[in-house]
């Protein structure tokens, strides 16, 4: 996961996209993730969330409700529900990152 993650800043920095990494304790719960999950979501600076799977936590975390969390409009991933289904049909209404 730790070089998938260096991987992505480093294509992030080449396009001239600001990354910040944050980085969670394996001590997280999915009540704390959930909670950086929507301070990301509501955050008018941060235009894309992307969470690194499989999770690393001692703890039980649901990742499908982790991913689902995210607001489809700021999925980098194209894994939030709608965003699968927008793929799976080849629509992008509202426009939102989906993967191509």
């Amino acid at each position: 996961a730790r070089v998938s993650i260096r991987m992505k800043i480093k294509t992030g920095e080449k396009v001239s996209i600001t990354v910040t990494h944050k980085h969670l304790s394996d001590e997280t719960n999915q009540a704390e993730l959930l909670n950086v999950v929507s301070g990301l979501n509501q955050d008018p600076s941060v235009h894309g969330i992307l969470v690194q799977v499989p999770l690393e936590s001692k703890s039980k975390i649901d990742e499908e409700r982790i991913l689902n969390a995210i607001d489809p409009d700021k999925d980098v991933d194209g894994f939030h529900a709608v965003n699968a289904g927008r793929l799976a049909q080849k629509t992008s209404t509202p426009p939102s990152m989906v993967p191509c």
